[in-house]
């Protein structure tokens, strides 16, 4: 009975290798993956995310919450159960991390089947035609030049608070249900996009996650776009359109900025165009300042009153919260992303800004 016990969890942690070995055949082979994308993920994500959709709650985050505390249960249980002696304890914790290696095998074949094939899937760039050939330093000035017009002017019909910083023009659960309008505007140019997903879901705790440095989190397993509604009112808007992009099958985080960016500057509301622009406008500056750090200075000095306002509010906002829990976060979204097929880790991010660039030259 022993010996078969043993061997069923050998076969389970086949799991691990099995999930592995599909991602590697997917990685070469994109059409495969961009065929997995639109004929398999995107009418399970529909169907789920719908009926997901329902609860008024995020089932994302009630799994991770409760699967943490189950863990933490389950190894003082295995401990405090073990005979009173090194052997004892020692096999307790041996069999307690078996078990977690089998849990996180089949989890981890569950993710790249559910989800993780969509990081070798067509880049967007391609699918919308875009030139992303390196650019210029000319280019990148043009695009700054271009996005602090672009927040300037819109920033005019946003609302503000008592402070003169932005705020969102309804509360945070019609803003989430406005968010689909931009997609429902560029499907027309972009197909790939079109379909009716269940809406995105605030996080409970969300205050929490400011600490992690996150701003809203996709869940494979629940086909969730789960939104930190703590964040500033600028971010909030591109941060939903950004994870709803996830829940279309674009897994790649410069691929799901660049799709924010699109259906927020296409959006009919001002607040959704602030918020897209506002974001777009962050990494773009943040790329010219790794180039040219005086011309960085000199185009910040153009942006507005309000512009300046909501900047200066956003780094304060994310100040408050850096510490040694943001640090770890980063590190781990970092070896996670380079573990996807980005090897640009968190920095991949910013990789947006070679597709607005491509946008710029386009039009």
């Amino acid at each position: 009975m022993k010996k078969l016990i043993i061997r069923r969890k050998l076969l389970l942690m086949l799991f691990l290798p099995g999930g592995m070995l599909v991602f590697w055949i997917t990685s070469t082979a994109p059409a495969l993956a961009e065929a997995y994308s639109n004929y398999i993920f995107k009418p399970i994500s529909i169907v789920m995310s719908t009926i997901i959709g329902i609860l008024p709650f995020s089932l994302a985050e009630l799994l991770i919450v409760s699967g943490i505390i189950l863990i933490i249960y389950l190894g003082i249980r295995a401990f405090k159960n073990a005979e009173k002696s090194f052997v004892g304890r020692r096999n307790a914790v041996v069999n307690y991390s078996v078990n977690l290696l089998i849990t996180a095998s089949i989890a981890y074949f569950a993710y790249v089947i559910l989800w993780g094939i969509n990081f070798n899937r067509t880049e967007f760039s391609k699918i919308a035609g875009l030139n992303v050939s390196p650019a210029t330093q000319t280019e990148l000035t043009q695009l700054c030049v271009n996005l602090i017009a672009r927040a300037n002017a819109t920033r005019v019909n946003v609302k503000e608070n008592k402070d003169g910083v932005m705020e969102l023009s309804t509360s945070i659960n019609d803003t989430i249900k406005r968010a689909n309008i931009g997609y429902e505007n560029i499907v027309k140019d972009y197909p790939q996009l079109k379909g009716n997903y269940g809406k995105a879901k605030k996080v409970f705790f969300s205050g929490a996650m400011n600490y992690t440095g996150v701003v809203g989190m996709y869940f494979p397993f629940t086909f969730e776009a789960n939104i930190n509604t703590q964040n500033t009112a600028m971010d909030i808007p591109e941060s939903i359109c950004h994870e709803m992009a996830h829940q279309r099958g674009f897994s790649r985080e410069d691929d799901a900025n660049f799709i924010s960016f699109l259906t927020c500057i296409n959006h009919p509301d001002a607040d959704f165009q602030y918020s897209g622009t506002f974001t777009a406008l962050i990494y773009s500056m943040n790329k010219l300042f790794e180039y040219n750090p005086d011309k960085y200075n000199e185009l910040s000095n153009t942006y507005s009153d309000a512009v300046a306002r909501d900047f200066e509010e956003t780094r304060k906002h994310w100040e408050a919260y850096q510490g040694p829990v943001t640090e770890i976060s980063q590190a781990v979204n970092d070896t996670y992303l380079k573990a996807n097929k980005q090897e640009e880790g968190i920095r991949s991010y910013g990789a947006m800004v070679d597709l607005l660039i491509g946008w710029q030259r386009q039009h």
